[in-house]
C-alpha cells in the first residue's frame, strides 16, 4: 500500500475522496501502474484478493477500484462484487485479457462494473476510465446524499429506495 491513507467517508467533499486502489495478483504490475498515474491520482495497491478486502476495510471507501480479471482466490468480478457490498458508491473497473472480453462485457450489461480496459492498455486509456469513473463516483455520492435527504422529509418512502439505487446503479 502507498500514498494517502487517511479514513474516508462518501458523504465527505469528493476532493478528498479521489482515491483510486488497483487489486491484482502481480506487484510488478501493480507498481507499474503506481508509477504510470502516481502523478495524476491519488493510488493505492494491494497484491491479491485478501490484500484488497483488508485495503477496502481499512482504508476505503475509494473512489474507484480497479481489479484485474484473473487473480487466484476470486476473479475481478466477484472481487468487485464483495468491493460493491461494502461500498455500494465505489465505481468498479475491471482489467482483461483478450480472451475474457465477453465474461467483462456481460459484468458490464448487468452493472456489475462500470467498464472494462483489455491489457495491456496505454496510460491515457486508463486516465479517461478514471476520470470517467470519479465523474460516475460524484454524481452516485450526491444521488445518495439526495435520496438520504428525501427519507429525512419523508418524502421518499424507504421502499421505493432500494428501486432507485438500483436503477442508478448504486
Amino acid at each position: 500500500m502507498n500514498w494517502f491513507t487517511w479514513p474516508m467517508n462518501p458523504s465527505v467533499d469528493c476532493t478528498l475522496t479521489h482515491r483510486t486502489l488497483f487489486v491484482g495478483d502481480d506487484p510488478l504490475v501493480l507498481e507499474d501502474y503506481s508509477r504510470k498515474l502516481h502523478d495524476d491520482f491519488m493510488l493505492e495497491t494491494a497484491c491479491g484478493c485478501k490484500a484488497g478486502m483488508a485495503t477496502v476495510h481499512l482504508l476505503g471507501p475509494f473512489a474507484i477500484v480497479i481489479a484485474h480479471m484473473r487473480m487466484s482466490a476470486l476473479n475481478g468480478v466477484e472481487f468487485l462484487d464483495r468491493v460493491h457490498e461494502l461500498t455500494p458508491h465505489t465505481v468498479r473497473i475491471l482489467l482483461v485479457k483478450s480472451r475474457d472480453r465477453k465474461r467483462a462485457r456481460t459484468a458490464m450489461n448487468e452493472g456489475r462494473v462500470f467498464r472494462y480496459l483489455t491489457t495491456p492498455c496505454r496510460k491515457e486509456v486508463i486516465v479517461s476510465a478514471i476520470r470517467l469513473g470519479l465523474a460516475r463516483y460524484r454524481a452516485n455520492v450526491k444521488a445518495g446524499e439526495l435520496i438520504r435527504e428525501a427519507r429525512e422529509r419523508s418524502l421518499y418512502p424507504a421502499s421505493n429506495a432500494n428501486t432507485h439505487s438500483a436503477i442508478i446503479g448504486l
